[in-house]
C-alpha cells in the first residue's frame, strides 16, 4: 500500500475547504487532533512569504516558521519548502552568523624612514 493511500482517511471537506486531521506530537498537547487546511500549489509561496517575511513574523528561523504553518495548514512538501525558502532569504543571510572563521594574521610592515608607509 502506498503512503498516500494510507493517509487518505485523514482528509475531509469542511465548508468547501479540503482539510486534514493532524495528530499533535507535542508533550504539552498530547492526544489532541487538529484540523489543517490543505493549501493549493499556487498559494504555497504566498503563505511562505506571509509567515516568514511579513513585519509581524520577523524573519523567524526555519523551525519556527514550519511550526507556525503546520499549526493551521498542510501541503505535502511543507518542511522542504520552508527550509529552501528560509535558507534563500537575503535578509536572513545578512543576519546569519558565520561560525569558526579563522583569519591568518600577517605581520605589519615596519617603516624604515618617516612616512614610508603612507607614501
Amino acid at each position: 500500500m502506498t503512503s498516500w493511500i494510507s493517509e487518505i482517511y485523514y482528509f475531509f471537506v469542511e465548508d468547501g475547504l479540503l482539510c486534514k486531521y493532524y495528530e499533535l506530537t507535542s508533550v504539552k498537547r498530547r492526544n489532541l487532533r487538529q484540523c489543517q487546511v490543505v493549501v493549493p500549489l499556487s498559494l504555497w509561496k504566498q503563505f511562505l512569504q506571509e509567515y516568514h517575511d511579513s513585519r509581524l513574523s520577523g524573519h523567524i528561523a526555519t523551525g519556527r516558521t514550519f511550526l507556525r504553518l503546520q499549526d493551521k495548514y498542510y501541503w505535502p512538501t511543507m518542511l522542504r519548502d520552508v527550509k529552501e525558502y528560509c535558507t534563500s532569504c537575503a535578509s536572513c543571510a545578512l543576519g546569519r552568523r558565520v561560525h569558526n572563521v579563522k583569519a591568518y594574521l600577517s605581520p605589519l610592515d615596519l617603516a624604515t624612514r618617516p612616512f614610508k608607509v603612507l607614501g
